[in-house]
């Protein structure tokens, strides 16, 4: 994944001290952030399974 492809995403910012939503929305990204704000971990929420 690079940056660019971030553009037009839906995406959220998570510390890593807050409580974590428990809400999910198939392909938002999710950045989460350390206290310093320094980016621990980014990814994509799956899309749901085709039935």
């Amino acid at each position: 994944m690079q940056i660019t492809d971030l553009i037009g995403k839906k995406c959220r910012f998570v510390k890593e001290s807050d409580k974590f939503p428990e809400s999910y929305e198939p392909g938002r990204i999710t950045v989460l952030l350390s206290e310093e704000n320094r980016i621990v971990e980014i990814y994509r929420e799956n899309d749901l399974p085709q039935i």
